[in-house]
C-alpha cells in the first residue's frame, strides 16, 4: 500500500537519487519496504568526513541503503546489466517494459531537458510507444511523465562515464515479508549497530569552528549538507525504529533529535544569509551541544535496548550498556529517625536527568536534586538504600548501594527538633544553592529563597509527635511581614499555633508558644520585599532556650579611625539571589580600624559570629572586644563574592552596657589591591548547654 509520508520523508532526506527513486518506487507498488531503513543509521564521524572534510553533498555520502543484499532478503532481484551505448540496451529495455518491468538508468543533465547542467542523475523509464517511438520518463518528485526519444536519452547514456554505463531491472514478483526475513534483517541491523564506534566528532568540530574564525563562511555549505543528511536519515531510521521495535524511550528520543536537528538546519541556513551574527553563534552552539547529547544518549538507549531484548533476534552474549550511575553516594547527617543523603552526578556526558531512591528495596523519593533526606526511621536501627539514575528517556543505571545505621534516640528536650528532618517548601529557587534543605541543615549561610509568589509555606517533619516551646526563624533580607506558623498530628489536619503582623529581617525567637505534634507549617502571608522570602535555617526546640543577640551592622553606632569610610549598601549574595543591607568599610592602611557599639543586656558566656561577605580586595583583619583580642586573624580575600558566618569564640561578658567590637586592619593578601571590609551582622549566641 502506497504511503505518503514515506515518499514524503524519501524525498526530503537527500539520498543519491538512485536510491531514493527505488525506494519509492517500491513504495508506490505497495511493497513494505520499511524494514530496510534500518541501515539509514550512520555513524556520525563518517558523515563529518564525507560531507565536511571530502566535500561530498548529501546526496553522495555513502550509506548502506538500497544494497542487493537486503532487497534479496524480501524477495526482490536486482539485475545490472552493462552496455557501452544506449543503442546497445535499447532491445533489453524494451523487453523488460513490455514486460511491465521499469528499468533504471543513469543519464547526463545536460542532455535532458528537464534536468540541464553537466552533473550525472539517474531516471526510470516506465514505458515505451513504439509507434511515436517515446519513452516514458519519470523523475520524482516530478508527478507526470516526461516523453524523451530515442535520440534524446542516447546522446544522455553514451555521454557517461564507463563505471555508470548500465541498466538496472528490479523482479518482486517473489517479494515476501515473512517473519525468516525481519528476524534476518533486524539480526543484521543488530550486528551493524553494535559493531559501530560512537564517535561525536562531528558535533565537536562544528563547535570548534563556530569558536573559531567566523571571518568567512566558505565552510557553512559543508555543515549544512551533513546536518542536511542527517536529519533525512534519521527520519528513515525512525520510521523502522517505530514500526518494528518497542522501545518507547528510543522512538521518543529519536522524535526530539530529529525537531532540534531541522532546528538547527535551518537556522544555519538563515545565519548564512546574513553571515557572521555574532549574536546567533552562542545559541547554534547550545544547540548542536543540546544534539550532541542526544546523539550519545540514542546510542546507548538503542544498544542497551538490542542487548536487553528477550525476542532472540539478539546476541545476549554483548554486554549491555546503562547510563552512569550516581557516584560518591553517602550519608552526610544523621539523625535518630533521618538521615540526609547526599550524591553526585557520574562524572560523564551522560548526564542523569533524575533518580530514584529505594529504601530496603521499596521506591521512596523520585527527585532530580543531588540530596534527600529521608525520614520516619527507627533510633539504632540499620537501614539499606539503593541509588539508581535515569534519563529523560526511561534508561536507567545500575543501582548504587549504601548502608546507615541511625543514632541512638535523643531525648534531650535542647535538641533541635528539625535538624536534618524531611522539610516541604511551596517553592525554591534553585535546588543546590538555595533548595528547601537549607531551612534544616544546621548552617546558618545557606539560603531557602522562594520564587516570586507572595503565598508561601514551609512544612516540617520532626518525625514524631513532639511537644514545641520555642521556635527560631533565621530570616533573610526578604523576610514575611505577616506570616502564620500551625501544627499537625497527621500533616492533614491543622491548628493555628503563633501569628506575626510585624515581622522583620534577622533571627526571631518566637517563645510564647506551646504546643505538642509532629509537623510544623509556617504559611508566609505577606512579603516585605520583591515578593519573595529568605529563610537562612528553622530551628524547633523542646525547651525554651535563651534568645540569641542579633545586631544588624547597619544600624549599629560606630567609630572610624581617620581615613575610614563607611557606606551603607545593598549586596547581593552568593547566589545573586536576594539582596542584604551591608556596612562596606573601606580602610586606608594597616591598623586603621572601626568600632561597633553593641547594648549588651544582659551578663554571661556568648558564642561570637560575625557575618561578613567575602570578595577580592577585602583586608585581613583582627577583632577586639573592649580592648582584648578575640578570636584569630580572619583573611577576607576571595575570587567569588561569598557569605559566610565567621567562628570568632567565645567571649565571657561580666557586665552588661555598652560594650565595643573594634575590627583592626592587619593586612591584605597579594590579591587585594585595597583594604575593604563588608560586614552583615554580629550575634551573640548564650553558651549553655542541656
Amino acid at each position: 500500500m502506497y504511503d505518503q509520508k514515506i515518499f514524503r520523508i524519501v524525498e526530503s532526506t537527500g539520498l543519491f537519487c538512485r536510491k531514493s527513486q527505488t525506494l519509492n518506487y517500491f513504495n508506490r507498488r505497495g511493497l513494505d519496504v520499511e524494514p530496510l531503513f534500518f541501515a539509514a543509521y550512520d555513524n556520525t564521524r563518517k558523515v563529518y568526513e564525507e560531507a565536511v572534510v571530502k566535500k561530498k553533498s548529501r546526496y553522495n555520502i555513502s550509506n548502506k541503503l538500497c544494497n542487493k543484499e537486503d532487497f534479496a532478503t524480501l524477495g526482490i532481484l536486482q539485475y545490472d546489466t552493462k552496455f557501452v551505448s544506449f543503442g546497445d540496451a535499447y532491445s533489453t529495455v524494451v523487453s523488460n517494459m513490455e514486460r511491465e518491468r521499469s528499468v533504471f538508468i543513469f543519464i547526463t543533465n545536460a542532455y535532458i531537458p528537464h534536468r540541464g547542467g553537466r552533473s550525472t542523475h539517474s531516471i526510470i523509464l516506465e514505458g515505451f510507444d513504439r509507434e511515436q517511438g517515446l519513452f516514458a520518463v519519470t523523475d520524482p518528485p516530478a508527478k507526470n511523465p516526461y516523453y524523451y526519444d530515442m535520440d534524446i536519452l542516447c546522446a544522455a547514456y553514451d555521454s557517461l562515464p564507463d563505471f555508470k554505463k548500465y541498466i538496472t531491472v528490479f523482479d518482486y514478483s517473489s517479494f515476501k515479508l515473512d517473519q525468516e526475513s525481519l528476524r534476518n534483517l533486524h539480526s543484521k541491523f543488530h550486528h551493524l549497530f553494535c559493531g559501530m564506534e560512537l564517535d561525536l566528532l562531528l558535533f565537536d568540530a562544528f563547535v570548534g569552528f563556530l569558536e573559531g574564525n567566523l571571518e568567512t563562511s566558505d565552510q557553512l555549505n559543508e555543515w549544512i549538507e551533513a546536518f542536511s543528511y542527517l536529519h533525512g536519515t534519521r527520519s528513515l531510521f525512525q520510521i523502522y525504529w517505530e514500526k518494528y521495535h518497542s522501545s518507547v524511550a528510543a522512538h521518543n528520543l529519536l522524535e526530539e533529535y530529529i525537531m532540534q536537528m531541522a532546528i538547527l538546519r535551518n537556522m544555519l541556513y538563515l545565519v548564512k544569509a546574513k553571515w557572521p551574527q555574532p549574536d546567533k553563534i552562542g545559541s547554534l552552539i547550545e544547540r548542536c551541544k543540546k544534539i550532541r547529547q542526544m546523539d550519545l544518549m540514542l546510542y546507548q538507549t538503542i544498544r542497551r535496548y538490542l542487548t536487553d531484548s528477550d525476542s532472540g533476534l539478539y546476541n545476549s552474549s554483548v554486554r549491555p550498556l546503562y547510563i552512569d550511575p550516581p557516584h560518591a553516594f553517602k550519608c552526610t547527617a544523621m539523625t535518630d529517625t533521618s538521615a540526609f543523603l547526599c550524591w553526585e552526578d557520574a562524572n560523564a556526558e551522560m548526564r542523569a536527568d533524575g533518580y530514584e531512591l529505594y529504601q530496603d528495596e521499596s521506591l521512596i523519593a523520585v527527585t532530580n536534586r543531588n540530596s534527600h533526606i529521608v525520614g520516619n526511621l527507627m533510633p539504632d536501627t540499620k537501614y539499606n538504600f539503593n541509588l539508581v539514575s535515569k534519563d529523560a528517556f526511561g534508561n536507567c543505571s545500575k543501582p548504587v548501594a549504601l548502608s546507615v545505621a541511625t543514632r541512638e534516640e535523643d531525648v534531650s528536650e535542647s535538641r533541635n527538633f528539625a535538624l536534618y528532618k524531611p522539610v516541604e517548601t511551596s517553592s525554591e529557587r534553585e535546588q543546590i544553592l538555595l533548595g528547601k534543605y537549607n531551612i534544616v541543615d544546621g548552617d546558618q549561610t545557606t539560603p531557602w529563597v522562594s520564587d516570586e509568589q507572595e503565598f508561601q509555606f514551609v512544612k516540617i517533619d520532626m518525625g514524631e509527635l513532639k511537644k514545641v516551646r520555642h521556635v527560631r526563624i533565621h530570616w533573610g533580607s526578604l523576610y514575611a511581614r505577616k506570616y502564620k506558623m500551625m501544627c499537625s498530628e497527621n500533616g492533614d489536619q491543622w491548628n493555628a499555633v503563633y501569628l506575626s503582623e510585624h515581622g522583620k529581617a534577622g533571627i526571631e525567637d518566637i517563645h510564647n508558644i506551646e504546643f505538642s505534634g509532629r509537623y510544623l507549617k509556617i504559611e508566609m502571608l505577606e512579603s516585605a520585599y520583591e515578593n519573595k522570602y529568605t529563610i537562612w535555617e528553622i530551628e524547633i526546640f523542646g525547651r525554651r532556650k535563651p534568645p540569641l543577640h542579633y545586631y544588624k551592622a547597619e544600624e549599629l553606632d560606630t567609630h572610624l579611625s581617620e581615613g575610614t569610610r563607611r557606606n551603607r549598601v545593598q549586596q547581593r549574595d552568593q547566589a545573586g539571589a536576594q539582596w542584604r543591607a551591608v556596612d562596606v568599610i573601606r580602610f586606608s592602611a594597616v591598623n586603621d580600624c572601626m568600632t561597633y557599639k553593641l547594648n549588651i543586656e544582659k551578663c554571661g558566656n556568648y558564642l561570637v559570629r560575625i557575618g561578613t561577605i567575602r570578595a577580592i580586595n577585602q583586608c585581613r583583619f583582627q577583632l577586639y572586644v573592649n580592648g582584648k583580642k578575640q578570636g584569630g586573624e580572619q583573611d577576607m580575600a576571595l575570587a567569588q563574592t561569598y557569605f559566610e558566618v565567621l567562628d570568632l569564640g567565645s567571649l565571657v561578658i561580666e557586665e552588661a552596657g555598652i560594650i565595643d567590637f573594634t575590627i583592626e586592619v592587619s593586612g591584605k593578601s597579594e590579591s587585594s589591591k585595597d583594604y575593604v571590609l563588608i560586614v552583615d551582622h554580629i550575634v551573640l549566641i548564650p553558651d549553655q548547654t542541656g
